[in-house]
């Protein structure tokens, strides 16, 4: 099954010319017609994108170029996406693009449980599940391969979030499950406590006060539209991470640390604000309260300072910043320079995504009438905020093991890189 496609752009062109070369039946479904649409990028730019719709679940294209169609060098890899790409007309008379599609799918988890998902006390745990198309299956926290079966008997000595992860030789997908070790939750005037209540894998948008009170672990959300802020953060011990947060005009400020939550984490998250954000700060540490900021990307807002003090800022670092349109921006209020943020001090560091644009694109007619999927969007933007080959987020985040900075990792794997990851 393969897929070829040439595209011809000219430098300083606003559109681009699509010749489809071939097109294939799809056995599984009559329709699955993949189609490929070329526009120039709203930004201005000479930036050419181009969208694959209805494109073949679980199969990578790779994306080749050359600069004439009788090149001796051949076709070049350009990108592998699953969706869709960018094209960067070169200083050359003409570049011709191809799709090629994999005729072998991705692995797919369909399913990966813990049972019981709650313990007591120390004690044993089943891990099951269900995989297809792989040809190596992976778990972490001590299990190792697990290839060829379908269970395992995992001993819980504390709360443990296990990541299963399918390869083949086109890719890999992942999974995880969680035990929490510990009481069930009490009541506390009425109201449940929780401490391990997870809100993940969710689009929100357009409130003035898009997302409050949390107070949990808030995770592999897309956050969109900010009137007064994005999100209120209330709660202490909250652990905000591979989120994104983007548009909106954030008039009070964009993520508020609010009525003193102590031990925050806001790990890996990318903000973008669309050059729409006015502030008067990005992300703000309320009075009396605690965090610990490691791993953002914040870029395309107009305020300074990006990151607002008024609390403790107990430990920053391995942050990134773009917001180039602000003259003499302070990345954060006291001025300080963690040694592991990019850049210099107050530097202003091009962050090097895939296709990020100032728009949502999202249909919501499409939304509504169930064409359009919660996973499709979310794997959209997974594409779309991809750290490109060469950019300074790759593997620079906190912790090492592959870790990049903001939401969406490219690089070596991780196992907390689950934005647009989705399993049934």
């Amino acid at each position: 099954m393969k897929f070829s496609c040439y595209c011809r752009s000219l430098l300083f062109a606003t559109v681009a010319s699509l010749i489809l070369a071939a097109f294939w039946s799809y056995s599984q479904s009559s329709n699955l017609n993949p189609v490929l649409a070329v526009s120039p990028d709203s930004s201005g730019s000479n930036r050419l994108n181009v969208s694959i719709a209805n494109p073949i679940p679980r199969h990578l294209y790779r994306i080749e170029k050359r600069n004439a169609l009788n090149d001796a060098t051949g076709w070049q890899f350009h990108v592998q996406t699953m969706s869709n790409f960018s094209i960067v007309p070169e200083a050359v008379p003409s570049q011709f693009f191809r799709a090629v599609l994999f005729t072998q799918a991705l692995p797919e988890i369909v399913s990966f449980t813990v049972s019981p998902a709650t313990l007591a006390a120390s004690g044993s745990a089943n891990l099951r599940w269900l995989v297809n198309d792989a040809t190596g299956l992976r778990i972490d926290n001590g299990i190792g391969d697990v290839t060829g079966t379908t269970s395992r008997v995992a001993i819980v000595t504390a709360t443990r979030i296990y990541s299963l992860t399918a390869t083949n030789s086109i890719g890999s997908a992942k999974a995880i499950a969680t035990v929490v070790l510990g009481q069930l939750p009490s009541q506390s005037s009425g109201r449940a406590v929780n401490d391990h209540v997870i809100v993940e894998h969710n689009i929100v948008r357009d409130s003035s006060w898009a997302v409050r009170d949390v107070a949990c672990e808030f995770r592999y959300n897309l956050i969109l539209g900010a009137g007064h802020e994005w999100m209120w953060i209330t709660g202490d011990n909250a652990f905000v991470h591979h989120n994104i947060f983007a548009g909106g005009d954030a008039d009070v400020t964009g993520i508020w640390l609010i009525y003193g939550p102590q031990n925050v984490r806001f790990w890996n998250n990318t903000i973008d604000g669309f050059n729409q954000v006015n502030g008067p700060n990005v992300l703000l540490v309320g009075t009396d309260a605690t965090a610990d900021v490691q791993s953002c990307a914040f870029f395309n807002t107009r305020v300074s300072p990006t990151v607002a003090i008024d609390g403790a800022l107990t430990n920053a670092g391995y942050n990134s910043f773009y917001n180039p349109q602000v003259s003499g921006n302070h990345n954060y209020s006291d001025n300080r320079h963690p040694a592991t943020d990019i850049g210099g001090l107050n530097a202003q560091i091009k962050p090097g995504l895939t296709n990020a644009v100032n728009s949502y694109g999202i249909d919501d007619t499409a939304m509504w009438l169930r064409t359009t999927s919660l996973r499709q969007v979310l794997q959209t933007y997974r594409t779309r905020y991809t750290p490109a080959a060469g950019s300074p987020l790759i593997d620079a985040g906190h912790g090492g093991n592959g870790n990049d900075i903001g939401a969406i990792g490219t690089g070596a794997p991780n196992s907390a890189d689950q934005f647009g990851i989705l399993n049934p």
